[in-house]
């Protein structure tokens, strides 16, 4: 079996297209937060990154990912807007 080539976000978020090769496997950290309201969102960060970290300062993902992710928490929540 070929040897995997673990790549972080921030080396996948910055490539392009043909940069990728086989083999190429890319970690992403997700992290749902609930928020004041009955509201909540999910972020994406660096898979180095603690959940803190990404709750405070990760990418807003689209909230149908979001829902497919964490379907117990959109059934009860509203989504953050």
């Amino acid at each position: 079996m070929a040897e995997q080539n673990m790549l972080t976000y921030a080396q996948y978020y910055n490539m392009c297209t043909d940069e990728f090769k086989t083999n190429d496997a890319v970690a992403v950290k997700v992290v749902a937060m609930i928020g004041w309201g009955q509201s909540w969102a999910a972020y994406a960060g660096l898979s180095t990154w603690t959940d803190a970290e990404i709750a405070e300062g990760g990418d807003k993902i689209d909230r149908t990912a979001a829902e497919r992710l964490f379907p117990t928490i959109a059934a009860g929540f509203n989504w953050r807007v």
